[in-house]
């Protein structure tokens, strides 16, 4: 979808294209997960100065309106892009892959096993007040992450196997949960 151009002024047509379209295609961007997070912010700028509600202060009731719905819009795709995790989200929500985190919980017994690892970590060094095992935990816990998110690339972007994708990604949300007792606990240890 091309936008340039569309926003001279802030018609029913064009605010009802820019708010049917997808997030990537709102910002101008390939739909996938691999993304260059300054071309991503730099597109966010660029439409954030075209559609704020401030250049349409003298327009009518109705465009003010549409650039503030279409304004919002752009924020909140630029939110949901920026996040790894939401993008991921996302992207699988674009394929039809609910991901009923509240629900399904299912998970590879090795990352079962994994997340007790983890928890009984955490239980100790807490209770010893042991800060330099808490950042080895956050250290371990960092390097899973950051590898489950190169698989999770490769399966959203180059095998487009979402429903894989999808278990990765509940994955993804207990270690960031775990990842933030870890922080919390090292912040309580400075305290």
């Amino acid at each position: 979808m091309r936008l340039r151009g569309v926003f001279s002024s802030m018609t029913v047509v064009n605010a009802s294209a820019l708010l049917s379209a997808n997030f990537f295609e709102l910002l101008g961007l390939p739909q996938q997960f691999a993304l260059d997070r300054e071309h991503l912010s730099k597109r966010w700028r660029e439409l954030q100065a075209q559609v704020h509600p401030d250049r349409y202060v003298q327009a009518s009731a109705t465009e003010q309106r549409l650039a503030m719905q279409v304004a919002t819009r752009v924020n909140e795709a630029y939110q949901t892009l920026l996040h790894p995790l939401k993008r991921a989200v996302y992207l699988c929500e674009l394929h039809a892959i609910a991901l009923e985190l509240d629900s399904n919980t299912t998970m590879p017994q090795s990352f079962l096993l994994l997340q007790m690892t983890w928890r009984e970590a955490l239980a100790e060094a807490k209770a010893a007040g042991a800060a330099p095992a808490l950042m080895d935990l956050e250290g371990e816990i960092q390097t899973y992450r950051n590898q489950t998110y190169g698989e999770l690339a490769d399966l959203i972007d180059q095998q487009r196997n979402y429903p894989a994708a999808a278990s990765l990604i509940r994955q993804l949300f207990f270690i960031d949960k775990i990842s933030q007792e870890v922080t919390s606990a090292l912040a309580q240890l400075e305290a």
